[in-house]
């Protein structure tokens, strides 16, 4: 938790917490939000190859295994929806075509 943590909204509450009248506090909040988002990108950009590093990422087998799981579940989803109310029944396929991008709830005709 240390290296992806708060700082940057402690950081900013601080700032931000400044007196309207207090002299430069533009710069003073410039140069926070400059440290948090440099922060953010530099510690973003770091934080798998540390975790892999470490041995603490997920492995391939575990994020493949996640996946088989998923569509099994998605399955025996699919293969039910016939006890959903109409409209829900409807929606319900539309909603893992939302979520893959590919369009919306649309009723049947």
């Amino acid at each position: 938790m240390g290296w992806s943590g708060m700082r940057g909204a402690i950081t900013l509450a601080i700032a931000l917490s400044i007196p309207l009248a207090a002299a430069d506090r533009g710069l003073l909040l410039f140069l926070a939000a400059s440290v948090v988002l440099v922060t953010l990108v530099v510690q973003a950009s770091t934080l798998g190859p540390l975790l892999r590093l470490l041995g603490l990422g997920e492995g391939r087998a575990a994020v493949v295994e996640e996946a088989t799981a998923r569509e099994a579940l998605l399955e025996v989803a699919m293969s039910r929806q016939d006890r959903l109310d109409e409209h829900t029944a409807d929606c319900f396929p539309a909603t893992f075509r939302i979520a893959a991008g590919q369009g919306a709830c649309r009723p049947r005709r």
